[in-house]
């Protein structure tokens, strides 16, 4: 549901009720740590308020012609297929949003091209989203995973 008051229910009144399984903190803490994906209780609510103004309503406006450039690149190269060419949304819908967080909240950070910053976060996502064997039995984080590898390649 799309509803703000439902969201705010989850997310701001209720967090506490909406945890996440013990496989979910696993996959999302075997990249980003103690992040705001990962954490919950006291310091998820500290990191959610830390990173709020970053999504204010004057700094989500800011992002406007950064997020109009990157549509406008995706629909002229789409514009630029040879018919009947197929589009994969899913991937595309995927490169925007990276192209967006290029363009925006990482402008000034991310220290390389934007191909290779969207390659980057597309490893990044494929091994974060990787579970074996050794998530489902809770082995201890320090017993090395072959995923894991590509995962640190991603964290330059």
């Amino acid at each position: 549901m799309h509803d703000p008051s439902t969201i705010k229910h989850v997310l701001v009144d209720n967090a506490s009720n909406y945890r996440k399984d013990p496989i979910q903190r696993r996959i999302l803490a075997s990249g980003l740590a103690d992040g705001l994906l990962s954490v919950e209780g006291a310091r998820w609510e500290s990191q959610r308020r830390m990173l709020a103004p970053l999504f204010a309503r004057r700094s989500v406006v800011s992002f406007t012609q950064a997020i109009l450039e990157a549509a406008d690149h995706v629909s002229a190269r789409w514009r630029a297929l040879a018919p009947p060419h197929a589009i994969d949304a899913t991937a595309e819908v995927t490169l925007l949003t990276l192209n967006v967080l290029a363009l925006t909240i990482f402008s000034d950070g991310i220290g390389t091209s934007y191909d290779e910053f969207r390659s980057a976060m597309n490893a990044y996502f494929e091994a974060i989203g990787q579970i074996d064997a050794f998530d489902l039995l809770r082995v201890p984080r320090l017993v090395p995973r072959s995923h894991r590898n590509s995962l640190r390649s991603t964290m330059v």
